[in-house]
């Protein structure tokens, strides 16, 4: 765990920073710029690295049986075209950096200069996270 990251009644209460493990071909999110991934084969004149996750959050919602854990965040399209298909996904890792679950929320019809709010909702209980990461991993133009 990050030294930015800190523990508050048995769960951990995690910041952008706090994503700490990452696939090669992947960024992890920070505050000032969102991950992004993608095969980079846009057509025309707009490639992957005009869509961006501009921010990012892990919400905890402790209800009456269980934790529930969701990721949201918004994703820009920074184009002059639309984004016909954008996945976004979110990795958990535990305290040993081992990946215990993944969400996804993917969108169709992303307008040139919109945003979208994503919502990557998972059943895992939120004690045993100690970070994520997230992605965008699919889009087609």
């Amino acid at each position: 765990m990050t030294d930015n990251c800190s523990r508050a009644s048995g769960i951990v209460a995690l910041a952008a920073e706090c994503g700490s493990n990452e696939d090669p071909e992947c960024e992890s999110g920070d505050d000032n710029d969102g991950g992004n991934c993608g095969d980079g084969s846009g057509e025309g004149g707009a490639s992957d690295d005009d869509l961006e996750i501009a921010e990012h959050d892990l919400v905890v919602d402790e209800g009456e049986f269980m934790t529930d854990i969701t990721i949201e965040g918004l994703v820009g399209n920074n184009s002059d075209e639309m984004a016909n298909y954008v996945q976004v996904t979110a990795r958990i890792y535990d305290a040993d950096g081992n990946q215990f679950d993944s969400y996804l929320d993917n969108t169709t019809d992303l307008a040139a200069g919109n945003s979208w709010s994503f919502e990557n909702m998972g059943p895992r209980g939120a004690e045993d996270i100690d970070s994520y990461d997230i992605a965008i991993e699919d889009i087609t133009w």
